[in-house]
């Protein structure tokens, strides 16, 4: 299941090094809803010692119904210009919310900036791409079992670029197809950019003793909506959080929530020790 490899995160927190693990649990509930309360765990872990590389960092709310998101795999480097990997994470280098599954991954840098790849998925997709990667320029052309795909991605300074595409065989009219652009400057960000599932998208945050957080989206002629986040310390590693999101089209509703969350455990570096 989707949220089974972010479970990992338990057995991890409990072995793991002290200064590399960060643990966060959560209890929160959401009006309305038919099993409005639920609790969780969040967290991150990243340990690397050559061959072998492992990464942990997501969600998963337990309750009903459970839910997960992020990613977890262990990497194997046999060598410089081989790279292993197997897991739970969005193999086709494509933004997670394109969707991620269980599979695995085979780079392969035969010198400079240009790369191989072999992936198969669970799910049964499986395919190769071509990619190049040079600092903060990333960009994969594949050839999917289902469809050719591209991705890139670019940043410079305060700006940063996402845009992928997907289609099917028989069309080239794009299944799947995105392109978002961000901006930060300081304590505020803000972004914007199009998808091809869900139309027009406009948000921004601000992070200070209150982070705040907007976004609007808008689908022409199907669906209208905005969402505003906020979370407030109440002590050190304690924090309140609350959301409210509301819909204008196809019909009108709305519904809010609020979150506590507190440090399971942190790394003596993100204290401040």
């Amino acid at each position: 299941m989707r949220w089974a490899a972010l479970a990992l995160l338990l057995g991890t927190a409990a072995l793991a090094r002290p200064q590399a693990v960060e643990l966060q649990a959560f209890w929160g509930a959401g009006f309305p809803a038919a099993a409005p309360a639920y609790f969780g765990l969040q967290g991150r872990y990243e340990h690397a010692a050559a061959p072998w590389r492992l990464r942990l960092d997501g969600r998963l709310r337990l309750g009903a119904p459970v839910r997960g998101e992020g990613e977890a795999w262990l990497e194997l480097a046999p060598a410089g210009w081989l790279r292993l990997r197997a897991g739970f994470a969005p193999w086709f280098a494509a933004p997670p919310a394109e969707g991620s599954g269980w599979g695995g991954r085979a780079e392969w840098a035969p010198g400079g900036s240009w790369r191989l790849a072999a992936v198969a998925e669970a799910a049964g997709v499986f395919g190769a791409g071509l990619g190049y990667v040079a600092g903060p320029l990333e960009a994969w052309v594949w050839a999917r079992s289902d469809g050719p795909a591209f991705y890139a991605r670019g940043a410079r300074g305060r700006w940063c670029a996402v845009g992928w595409y997907r289609a099917g065989y028989a069309a080239l009219w794009p299944r799947r197809a995105g392109l978002r652009l961000e901006a930060r400057a300081g304590s505020w960000s803000g972004y914007g950019g199009w998808r091809s599932d869900t139309g027009v998208f406009l948000g921004g945050s601000w992070r200070g003793p209150l982070r705040l957080g907007i976004e609007g989206r808008w689908n022409p002629g199907r669906a209208a909506a905005a969402g505003l986040r906020a979370e407030y310390p109440l002590a050190p590693g304690v924090a309140l959080a609350g959301r409210f999101d509301y819909a204008f089209r196809p019909f009108r509703a709305g519904s809010l929530g609020l979150e506590l969350r507190v440090d399971a455990y942190a790394a003596p570096a993100s204290q401040g020790e």
